[in-house]
């Protein structure tokens, strides 16, 4: 038994041939058995992609938006929308050079917290 169908068990009927789960479920099955197990995420990422060709996103710590970036393929590739948050400084300008103006993305150099103003960040 894989990983994905120990996953998928308990779902039981709503992963059935015709649900938008179960497509998504034989998608990532189908990306895992062609890119090895060492892509996991970007598999099922992909397979998101295929069946929600304009998806929305708000990504939080996006980095410069490449490295180490599970959704910068689905980005640059669908015309998905989203809001990219990057706290820090160097980083943040680097995502700026990454992704530059778009009218689909809004790039955010803030910090998310439970209240308004500053602190140190670690």
């Amino acid at each position: 038994m894989t990983v994905l169908d120990a996953l998928a068990a308990p779902f039981g009927r709503v992963l059935s041939r015709r649900s938008v789960a179960g497509d998504l479920l034989r998608r990532v099955r189908h990306r895992l058995a062609h890119d090895g197990p060492n892509r996991p995420i970007e598999a099922v990422i992909d397979a998101f992609g295929a069946t929600h060709p304009r998806a929305r996103f708000v990504q939080v710590g996006s980095n410069d938006g490449v490295r180490f970036d599970p959704i910068c393929r689905q980005v640059r590739s669908r015309p998905w929308t989203g809001v990219m948050i990057e706290p820090i400084p160097y980083l943040f300008d680097r995502l700026v050079q990454n992704f530059g103006p778009s009218r689909r993305l809004k790039l955010m150099n803030v910090a998310v917290s439970d209240h308004a103003g500053t602190q140190p960040l670690y």
